[in-house]
């Protein structure tokens, strides 16, 4: 469609999927629909930590460890932007935690990854109006 900006590289989509359970945040291309990152409160490793600091793998702590985690993973793939769309997850709690962490950690969120220059919009003329 001519006059709106055109995506032109990949899209880096945050996923997070949350259970009584665990936690877990996948990044996947949309161009490709792969999974490149993932991060959960289901590795063992983490998981025993987290067990072993008395705590859930399921609640605030968990959240923030595995999006640590995520962080770190980014930072060895050299990925600086993602996208996250809400869908139907509120920017409370969990959610909340797990976007500042990893704002924190240097991740930037954006609309879209990269876009293309827009082009000027052309004059438009008002509608008549009637005297």
């Amino acid at each position: 469609m001519p006059g709106f900006s055109r995506l032109v590289a990949e899209k880096n989509l945050l996923k997070i999927t949350q259970s009584n359970k665990y936690v877990s945040l996948q990044v996947v291309n949309n161009r490709s629909g792969h999974i490149f990152l993932a991060a959960s409160s289901m590795e063992r490793d983490l998981r025993e930590q987290l067990r072993a600091d008395g705590g859930s793998t399921s609640d605030r702590t968990a959240a923030r460890a595995v999006a640590t985690r995520l962080c770190e993973r980014a930072r060895e793939r050299n990925v600086t932007a993602i996208t996250w769309e809400r869908n139907t997850l509120r920017y409370i709690g969990k959610v909340k935690t797990i976007i500042d962490t990893l704002r924190e950690h240097g991740l930037r969120f954006v609309a879209h990854a990269h876009r293309a220059e827009r082009p000027s919009v052309a004059y438009l003329p008002s509608r008549p109006t009637s005297s």
